[in-house]
């Protein structure tokens, strides 16, 4: 419509352990994934990243992560971004960096994302056990 302010989209959420920044304003991303598989609850994940594109952003806004257990309790604030249009681009990147994220029970975890306090996205994220690890090294067709 005519007059009216056009919203920034999500143009992209990805999870991942560790986000690098390059020359070029590019950024690289390492161990990207989509669920974690742990031995025993309650445990701890030494780091998570989150990175979120913005896309037709116009003047200011905020973002912000959150991650919530199953039951939709609030784990905890993975970052807050003040986002700025510039000159350069249209968009901004809200990248989020945590340690130590605690995680009592196993089920589907939920990264929310929000803009201007508004819910824009949840992604599912799932936290599996996968049971204890094995000890010891397996004898495999031993000599005699």
């Amino acid at each position: 419509m005519p007059g009216q302010a056009e919203r920034p989209t999500l143009d992209y959420a990805i999870v991942c352990d560790d986000v690098r920044f390059e020359v070029g304003d590019k950024i690289s991303l390492m161990g990207v994934f989509d669920a974690i598989n742990v031995q025993s609850f309650p445990t701890v994940h030494p780091r998570l990243s989150v990175v979120a594109a913005w896309a037709g952003l116009r003047g200011e806004a905020i973002s912000e992560i959150e991650l919530v257990d199953p039951s939709g309790s609030l784990i905890g604030r993975l970052g807050v971004a003040n986002l700025k249009e510039t000159t350069e681009k249209k968009g901004a990147r809200h990248i989020a960096v945590t340690y130590n994220v605690p995680f009592q029970t196993p089920g589907i975890h939920a990264i929310k994302i929000y803009l201007n306090k508004e819910l824009v996205r949840t992604i599912p994220f799932p936290i599996r056990s996968v049971g204890t690890p094995q000890t010891g090294f397996g004898r495999v067709g031993a000599l005699r």
